[in-house]
């Protein structure tokens, strides 16, 4: 294994499922999507944030202070408890209340809707979308990831051993509405499966061991460049994913989650529990992080949310503690898996690519990776456009490049780019077949018109001709 490759110092567990309670809640609303909250106003755990758009839920009672374009800032009551007293939980809307036993699938895919579930493994697309494409294609096989495809992260281990009746609840539910042939708990032992009584899927460590299409090359389902693990009819989600299921249909909104605090500039890896909203900066401090942030006052260290690979980069003013800039700040989302925190890198100037192919041997999804770079230098990102949707964006490429080339970057621009062409020559061609069809209509519209003017015309000939005739007659007469 190569030494950028290997995993962390394992992160230590946290003593409880719980977390504390935060200084503040920042949640990322636009002005289109909240619901009418006034400032100053005292709301109860439970309540509803957004009136459009994905759907969140404050999860602790709270008043709102701050209102921006794009943030909504609470205030979290000092009277609340934060233990695992019902009170503590998000109370939804009176509809949602009722435990749901044995939802049918339509109910399995509205209360993922109405809560606003989405994925906890990173990417965060909206459940209810996966359910609704599963309902369409009948998967046989069932597959929740537990594997920590980053190096360092162990939330999704921490879950399973603190919590795993969350994960049982929405796993038996899944199993009853889709009833696949196969129903696995993918991770790095068997040990988790064993706990919940199913059948393990043992995935070998190694970076990107938890991608889906690693995973479903295993299962012996291997996917093409453009499909995804429902075209192989396996149905994947995060451990997280059905944690955050099983607490729906008990009647709670997505409320907390785990997350992995790790780094050059961690001294000990940890993973904590924290309320969706909780600035990242108060995560921070809880992992004992706040002396080595107190020394930092030239602002050397760097924040990436996620993990080492396939993390996001955010400016200081989205973290740091300033109370004057906390609408700024950004909260802990359902994708939050982990912080990494380290010395900020001064970024270099690439240099041209010298066609090592160091880039080909390491691709872990076997792309011509410089094949694909000469062809975006050259402009023509359309030639390879199937080969980038099977990029899953996991760097090795850039780790390993010489030149110091942000190959994933430039792909996954180069996607979003081709995706916009194709959906422009989409709505050209949609706009091309209403002109068409407008045409059309105007041609067979003219054609009727001068068909109706012919026969009136031709019907009008004959009687001017006999009026013609007949005034010849009269004037012929005698006495005329």
């Amino acid at each position: 294994m190569r030494p950028w490759l290997q995993t962390l110092p394992a992160a230590a567990f946290p003593e409880q499922v719980f977390p504390p309670m935060p200084g503040r809640l920042v949640y990322a609303v636009t002005a289109g999507e909240r619901a009418d909250l006034e400032v100053g106003r005292h709301y109860a755990a439970g309540t509803a944030l957004c009136a459009a758009g994905q759907p969140q839920f404050l999860p602790l009672a709270a008043r709102l202070i701050c209102v921006s374009t794009e943030t909504l800032v609470f205030a979290p009551e000092a009277s609340h408890p934060t233990g695992p007293e019902p009170a503590s939980l998000p109370v939804p809307p009176a509809p949602m209340r009722v435990r749901m036993v044995r939802p049918g699938i339509e109910d399995l895919i509205e209360r993922a809707r109405t809560f606003g579930i989405a994925g906890h493994g990173g990417a965060g697309f909206p459940l209810w979308k996966k359910l609704e494409g599963a309902q369409a294609r009948s998967p046989s096989i069932l597959v929740v990831n537990a594997v920590e495809c980053e190096p360092g992260l162990a939330g999704d281990g921490a879950l399973l051993a603190l919590e795993p009746e969350r994960v049982a609840r929405g796993f038996e539910a899944l199993v009853h509405v889709y009833s696949p042939q196969r129903a696995l708990l993918a991770a790095h032992t068997s040990e988790p499966a064993r706990r919940l009584g199913c059948e393990a899927l043992v995935v070998p460590g190694g970076y990107p061991a938890g991608d889906e299409r690693q995973i479903c090359r295993q299962l012996g389902r291997p996917l093409g460049y453009r499909e995804r693990s429902l075209d192989a009819g396996v149905l994947m989600l995060n451990v997280g994913t059905v944690a955050a299921l099983g607490d729906a249909l008990d009647g709670i909104a997505p409320n907390r989650r785990f997350v992995t605090v790790h780094g050059p500039a961690v001294a000990r890896p940890s993973v904590l529990p924290a309320w969706l909203g909780t600035p990242l900066n108060d995560v921070l401090e809880a992992a004992a992080m706040n002396t080595a942030l107190a020394d930092d006052r030239g602002g050397s260290l760097g924040l990436r949310v996620g993990g080492l690979m396939m993390g996001t980069d955010v400016a200081p003013a989205q973290w740091r503690a300033d109370e004057d800039a906390i609408s700024r700040q950004i909260g802990v989302a359902q994708s939050t898996t982990g912080l990494y925190l380290r010395e900020r890198l001064d970024a270099s100037p690439a240099q041209p690519c010298i066609n090592c192919q160091r880039c080909d041997a390491v691709c872990p999804q076997h792309l011509p990776v410089a094949r694909l770079w000469q062809a975006l230098d050259r402009q023509d990102a359309q030639a390879t456009a199937p080969l980038l949707d099977g990029c899953n964006q996991c760097r090795c490429c850039d780790l390993v490049c010489p030149s110091g080339i942000g190959l994933a970057d430039a792909f996954g621009a180069a996607r979003l780019e081709v995706g916009e062409q194709a959906r422009a020559a989409a709505l050209a061609n949609w706009y091309a077949g209403r002109y068409q069809a407008h045409q059309r209509r105007e041609q067979e519209r003219n054609a009727a018109r001068e068909r109706r003017r012919e026969r009136r015309d031709g019907s009008a000939r004959p009687q001017l001709a006999d009026l013609l005739k007949a005034g010849r007659r009269r004037r012929r007469r005698p006495g005329v």
